[in-house]
């Protein structure tokens, strides 16, 4: 079993660096390209498209690391006899404990494991929890991705790519339903669920070994570790041809603008000597009525952004005193910066 699991997570590992590696190119071509970013799943200040590919990058080469680990920590069990005390190998070799050692070390170097002093009649299928940890945990990363990318369609941000011919609903004829996120999305649950039955086939193991984890091993390993190259390869087909519509993430943004320069009114207010809770109060009120206007709802964000606190005599006195910026650029922080750090030491 152990041989063909480490030959599978081999090439587990090589889809896995392919992903982050397509990642890696979005997170770069739109460093600095700004996005609204949602907490609550309600718009919140501004972060980059880049930032998004790096945050789901981010978790990828968590699972990368962990594989890299789980890969160089599987032990070979050898040649332990039934219970795992070595006593017929010992027998065989008139009692020399260093032929059983040397048969064991030569045996393990030939399939390129390390040894395995410690086991009963099997290796401790903790190892097999170990692996069905590292396959939910890679599925839980991409069920995020395309999760994530679910909820932008719906906003219209970006959508998977959708040929000519494809019919998105047999009764709406305009729609573009993120078909392969979902199916995605379906797959890598039943992934994650086997995880539990990995975990009840570990602790239903009696002693030094009982016939009921094999049934179970037969079944989940293959289709597994099958459904985790699918999910790898169908995420990476769908990143590289993710259609980002950039003009509507724009107008999104310019609507949104007045909420953006809050921050920016309340640090220049505290500098003019304000204070900061007095100002935090009316941005408040003025945005949350801002929001739920009609003005707002049709708002097309060609109007002056600062318009709305006019009529706020201290609010406007900070903003005819303060140089603060309407280009959304200037509102990204240290995203470019931190993009530019993680691939550095993440290459």
């Amino acid at each position: 079993d152990l041989i063909l699991i480490k030959k599978s997570l081999n090439y587990i590992d090589e889809l896995l660096n392919k992903l982050f590696d397509i990642l890696k190119d979005k997170s770069l071509f739109y460093i600095t390209v700004p996005t609204i970013a949602y907490t609550h799943l309600q718009p919140a200040q501004l972060t980059t498209i880049g930032k998004r590919f790096t945050l789901w990058n981010s978790d990828i080469k968590i699972d990368i690391d962990q594989l890299k680990e789980i890969y160089k920590s599987l032990v070979f069990r050898g040649v332990k006899g039934t219970v795992g005390s070595e006593d017929s190998i010992l027998k065989l070799f008139d009692n020399k404990s260093h032929l059983c050692d040397i048969l064991n070390s030569k045996f393990c170097c030939k399939y390129g494991f390390e040894k395995l002093t410690i086991c009963g009649q099997t290796y401790s299928r903790k190892y097999d929890v170990i692996i069905f940890q590292l396959l939910s945990s890679i599925c839980q990363s991409i069920y995020k991705m395309m999760n994530d990318i679910r909820l932008l369609s719906s906003k219209f941000e970006m959508f998977e790519d959708f040929s000519s011919e494809q019919v998105g609903s047999s009764a709406m004829p305009y729609k573009t339903n993120p078909m392969s996120c979902e199916k995605i999305c379906s797959l890598c649950r039943y992934v994650i669920n086997q995880e539990i039955c990995m975990k009840q086939t570990y602790i239903n193991q009696w002693l030094e070994r009982t016939l009921d984890d094999s049934a179970i091993k037969r079944i989940i390993y293959p289709e597994c570790f099958l459904l985790v190259e699918h999910i790898i390869k169908e995420t990476t087909n769908i990143i590289s041809t993710l259609f980002i519509n950039i003009s509507k993430i724009s107008l999104d943004i310019m609507k949104h603008m007045p909420f953006i320069v809050s921050e920016e009114i309340i640090i220049e207010g505290v500098k003019l000597g304000y204070d900061r809770q007095e100002i935090h109060e009316r941005l408040r009120v003025i945005l949350i009525n801002y929001k739920f206007s009609n003005s707002y709802i049709n708002e097309n964000g060609d109007n002056n952004i600062f318009c709305i606190f006019k009529k706020d005599e201290i609010l406007n006195n900070i903003i005819e005193k303060s140089n603060i910026s309407v280009n959304p650029i200037n509102y990204i922080g240290r995203c470019e910066e931190q993009i530019c750090e993680f691939y550095t030491y993440n290459d």
